[in-house]
């Protein structure tokens, strides 16, 4: 059955889900107070649980083929987040700040900063919009417009 890349992402996450349920109930029925009746299989719910793993590997295998074509976009993408995240992690407190601590000979200190929180802002949001402009226009398109094979019935998850 080919499906198109967008709902191969998201039956990636369907499989994980399924998997992360799998393995709750084989942690929580394994071990019963004896003459209980155990509420799974948990023989069964191994072989299944293996089963979806195999699925698993296997979407992500194709799924990270299909985006070759947009490899550089993606790792893109990710870069310009991580610089976000940099970018709202540098201080930008400037002026007069009192020192804290036991030991301080000047209790007061004067900052100065070469960014202001207006250039990170600004920086920040020309990232924003480049990541919304990747994310829109080549990624989504991308997911949307490629098709791939999968070799079982999603309706049986």
């Amino acid at each position: 059955m080919e499906i198109t890349l967008a709902r191969a992402l998201k039956l990636k996450n369907r499989l994980a889900e399924k998997i992360s349920e799998i393995d709750s109930d084989i942690i929580k029925y394994n071990r019963i107070a004896e003459g209980n009746d155990r509420e799974i299989n948990v023989q069964e719910a191994i072989k299944k649980r293996s089963d979806y793993i195999d699925k698993l590997i296997k979407l992500k295998v194709d799924i990270f083929n299909a985006g070759n074509p947009i490899r550089k976009q993606i790792f893109g993408l990710s870069e310009l987040k991580a610089e976000i995240a940099f970018l709202r992690s540098i201080p930008t407190e400037r002026g007069k700040h009192y020192r804290t601590g036991i030991y301080q000979e000047d209790p007061e200190v004067e900052y100065g900063v070469e960014l202001t929180k207006a250039d990170i802002d600004a920086m920040v949001k020309r990232n924003e919009s480049l990541i919304d402009s990747i994310q829109f226009d080549i990624i989504d398109a991308h997911n949307s417009n490629t098709m791939i094979e999968i070799d079982f019935d999603i309706n049986s998850l």
